[in-house]
């Protein structure tokens, strides 16, 4: 038979994951279906765990981005090399009308 000690710490742990956001639902789901219910120091530390996986994939995710956007720009700046801009004059002589055709 439980004693209501046990009962008063499950009831603890049940107001516990009751009270976390909407993004802990799926491990609150988890937790809440594991029979016995686990202490609280291992249900704190399933939480902790799920919230570092979940920070990871945020970061993964913005570091991706950032690669992503990095490439374009690198793309972007070669295009613009390749076809003579941002070297000195260009081709074609000075800006005072040299005006003779360059094969690109």
């Amino acid at each position: 038979m439980r004693s209501a000690r046990m009962f008063k710490t499950e009831d603890k742990i049940i107001q516990f994951l009751m009270g976390l956001n909407e993004q802990y639902h799926g491990v609150r789901s988890q937790i809440l279906l594991m029979e016995p219910l686990p202490t609280i120091n291992k249900v704190l530390s399933i939480v902790l765990q799920d919230e570092r996986q979940q920070n990871y994939g945020l970061t993964a995710s913005i570091d991706s981005k950032n690669g992503e956007t990095e490439a374009l720009a690198n793309a972007v700046e070669n295009l613009g090399a390749r076809r003579g801009f941002g070297r000195g004059r260009g081709h074609g002589g000075n800006q005072f009308g040299n005006n003779q055709a360059v094969k690109v």
